[in-house]
């Protein structure tokens, strides 16, 4: 292996999972510790679906009812959870919403409705700042630690497993990435769900690795990569899927009843890793 080779590779990787973490960060700045003029969500979506699940009251009051079917949000067909994400973004409380939606089924005429945004309503400054240890304070002291070590030894696959392992542990109290702008929302939406995919592969390695490779292991090398394989494909599906669901849910709609039925599997795949 050329001998620059790791700090390129690690030197990429400080930069897109830095950047994804700045980006973060900002969002955590902006929607708990200095929020200005944020607006809630009138509505909540079925997952993959287009279908209201729920509706706050500034809704019901604009004729939105569950199970109505949202067809445009400003104009913008709605496809994904994104659609939805970057107008409500744009807006603030006291600006309207313009949806255009079809009733439930036997009701086939189609609708315009204006929601005019409520203000969100702010939890208390303890569980405000829970939540940017959780989300902001955590994960860049997670990531420090595991670049610093790989960095210092680059070449130690202890360093490289710990790396992702620390990654894994950022990922898992992730932000809501549906709102960042394209480009930006795609790569956080496959680093967040690949990072808590992952996390579990990266855990078990360590387990064996460290601090001396298991005797087992020596005896049978081949016998983790029954778990390790299987919850690396699920990662990739996992990732897939959460894509799918933001930009485009009609595509991802068989891969996400696929994962719902094997989701038992996966989780006990996890469990083990």
């Amino acid at each position: 292996m050329p001998r620059r080779l790791p700090y390129i590779i690690l030197v990429f990787l400080l930069f897109l999972v830095g950047g994804i973490e700045i980006r973060s960060i900002c969002q955590v700045w902006e929607t708990t510790i200095h929020p200005v003029n944020l607006a809630q969500y009138p509505f909540g979506i079925a997952p993959f679906s287009d279908r209201v699940a729920w509706v706050h009251q500034e809704a019901a009051a604009a004729g939105l009812l569950e199970r109505d079917r949202i067809l445009d949000v400003a104009g913008a067909p709605y496809i994904g959870t994104a659609v939805l994400d970057q107008e409500l973004v744009r807006l603030h409380a006291g600006d309207v919403l313009v949806l255009r939606v079809a009733p439930e089924e036997g009701q086939p005429q189609e609708k315009t409705v204006s929601i005019r945004l409520h203000a969100a309503v702010l939890p208390p400054w303890s569980v405000r700042s829970a939540n940017v240890v959780i989300q902001a304070v955590t994960p860049v002291f997670c990531l420090l630690l595991g670049f610093v070590v790989a960095f210092l030894r680059p070449r130690d696959p202890l360093a490289w497993i710990l790396l992702g392992m620390m990654i894994g542990f950022a990922c898992l109290s992730p932000v809501d990435t549906s709102s960042w702008p394209d480009g930006d929302r795609q790569a956080g939406i496959v680093f967040f769900q690949s990072g808590v995919a992952c996390w579990p592969i990266f855990m078990l390695l360590f387990g064996i690795y460290f601090p001396e490779r298991l005797e087992f292991d020596h005896r049978h090398p081949w016998l983790k990569w029954l778990v390790i394989a299987p919850l690396m494909v699920l990662a990739v599906l996992d990732s897939t899927e959460a894509l799918a669901g933001s930009e485009n849910y009609r595509l991802g709609l068989g891969l996400h009843q696929f994962l719902s039925h094997v989701g038992t599997i996966h989780g006990l795949l996890a469990l083990v890793g």
